[in-house]
């Protein structure tokens, strides 16, 4: 019986000896956990502090700044002033306006007695004579009478003469007109004409117009 206690003893001895062989590398990994934690901790410690590192360095480097000098002030100079001077007036332009106003009788003096076309062609004395109160619109409607105009047309002359600098120009020209007088809706009187005039003109910011009532000439 002790025999086989011994052999039993004997083989338990063994096992317990294969079980502690098994258990050897866990026990030393368990053992040794701590020291692994505390390197991998270390590791993760490092690499986040060199990653944070070069964020950072990343995140303050700026580009370099160019410090522009302030420009020189620039020394205002004086403005010059211009003065209109009258732009220069040609003989054709002067039968033009002529021919211009001639066929705008039509519309001064008669229905609708268009005074503002009156005034983008003539000024002054002329202008006065057309539009002012005893004047010929005014004698027109007084009297229920209108004018109707047939052929007219301005040939020049020989005479023009225009001084920029006195702003004024003067015109020799033949006027052929058919004129019809209409009061009360009738016919009352017809003219038909060719007399000689010489119209006078004066630039108003600058444009020239008609100044001075035509004068007959021979």
């Amino acid at each position: 019986m002790s025999f086989v206690l011994n052999n039993w003893l004997k083989k338990t001895d063994k096992e317990v000896q294969n079980i502690s062989k098994l258990l050897k590398p866990s026990l030393f990994l368990a053992e040794n956990f701590w020291l692994f934690s505390l390197g991998t901790l270390a590791l993760l410690t490092f690499v986040g502090m060199a990653t944070a590192n070069i964020i950072g360095g990343m995140l303050s480097s700026s580009p370099p700044t160019t410090t522009s000098s302030p420009s020189p002030a620039v020394s205002s100079l004086p403005t010059q002033t211009s003065i209109s001077q009258p732009s220069i007036f040609s003989k054709e332009q002067a039968v033009t306006l002529v021919n211009s106003y001639l066929q705008a009788k039509e519309r001064i003096f008669a229905p609708p007695f268009d005074t503002q076309l009156a005034a983008s062609l003539t000024t002054g004395n002329f202008y006065q004579d057309i539009v002012k109160s005893g004047g010929r619109i005014d004698w027109l409607q007084q009297n229920n009478a209108y004018y109707k105009f047939g052929n007219r047309q301005a040939t020049p002359l020989t005479n023009f003469s225009s001084s920029s600098s006195r702003n004024e120009a003067e015109i020799d020209v033949l006027i052929t007109e058919e004129v019809y007088l209409y009061q009360n809706g009738y016919l009352k009187q017809n003219m038909s004409h060719s007399n000689k005039y010489r119209f006078t003109f004066r630039s108003e910011n600058n444009q020239w117009k008609i100044s001075e009532i035509p004068s007959k000439i021979n």
